[in-house]
């Protein structure tokens, strides 16, 4: 690919090269003489920090240890390979800042970071009609990420056994592709269902009278809250879910700390249809009003078009 990129880049005049996440970074290389944009969309470093003060083994502890320590002076050096960096928060934008601060040199002449915010085809997603299960409970996202199978399993061990005892019909849905053994394991209860890879979110998300994301740790923006939400789907998610997001509990979304916490308030929506009702409508105004694609587009745009000369410290 960078051979190809590299090609590309001398016999044809480009205005800008785009660049996304932390595995693509390095081919800023291959396009040398042309302003560049890192769409770092995460701070990864802050992403290996989490995962690091989780893992328990010392053994993993210490590889992660200097996974991370390599990620922090790497995620560093590339902001003085690139013109712009794009994140999608602003906590991502202040962990890079200070990446920045703490291992470049005071000569360093670092990129600007800018904070355009993910946003939701509002058009793709949107409330449907139909009955909802009452009983049904969604968690969707990509489950071959580590901090999604760890919020299925907290939810199915700690949370469902408190939800189960008040309501024992309630059934807890896991879709997304690349479940791990252990997630797929959570099925050998009649009452989980682990779908794996499906072709469209929406039937899902449109049938659950609660969708939840318990995830431990998040850097980021998390879609698939911004999606059930514009679903008019209504969220009950961890603090970690929330980053980013401007959205206040109660309205859109509520927010849970503990396990008898997110019991509590999945039970509330699930035995509620006006308190579902409220949330759902709330969740929907809120994505309309601060993840449009359109106003995110424009926030790229405007970052990015800004005049810069040929060449530089960007390539």
């Amino acid at each position: 690919m960078e051979r190809r990129l590299a090609e590309l880049a001398r016999s044809r005049e480009f205005d800008r090269v785009h660049i996304e996440h932390l595995r693509a970074a390095r081919l800023v290389h291959a396009v040398q003489g042309i302003p560049t944009v890192y769409g770092s969309v995460d701070c990864i470093s802050l992403l290996f920090e989490q995962t690091l003060k989780r893992t328990p083994r010392w053994t993993s502890r210490l590889l992660a240890a200097l996974d991370l320590a390599r990620t922090r002076r790497y995620e560093a050096h590339l902001l003085t390979r690139y013109g712009r960096v794009v994140v999608t928060s602003r906590r991502d934008k202040e962990a890079l800042e200070s990446l920045a601060r703490r291992y470049l040199p005071s000569s360093a002449r670092p990129a600007p970071v800018t904070v355009v915010t993910n946003g939701v085809d509002l058009e793709y997603f949107r409330p449907q009609d139909g009955p909802r299960d009452g009983w049904m409970v969604v968690f969707t996202g990509r489950m071959s990420y580590h901090a999604n199978v760890a919020g299925a399993l907290c939810f199915a061990r700690e949370v469902l056994p408190l939800v189960w005892a008040q309501d024992p019909g309630v059934q807890f849905w896991v879709v997304g592709r690349g479940p791990p053994e252990a997630a797929r394991r959570l099925a050998r209860d009649p009452r989980i269902q682990v779908t794996g890879t499906v072709e469209d979110m929406r039937p899902y998300l449109a049938r659950a009278a609660v969708a939840v994301c318990p995830i431990p740790y998040a850097v980021g923006i998390q879609n698939k809250v911004l999606e059930a939400m514009a679903m008019g789907t209504p969220v009950v998610c961890t603090c970690a879910a929330t980053e980013g997001l401007e959205a206040r509990p109660g309205e859109g979304l509520l927010v849970a700390g503990t396990a008898g916490e997110f019991a509590r308030q999945v039970l509330q929506v699930l035995e509620d249809p006006a308190l579902a009702g409220h949330l759902g409508a709330a969740g929907r105004r809120y994505v309309e009003a601060h993840h449009d694609w359109g106003p995110s587009r424009d926030d790229w745009w405007r970052c990015t078009a800004a005049r810069w000369g040929r060449g530089g410290p960007w390539g």
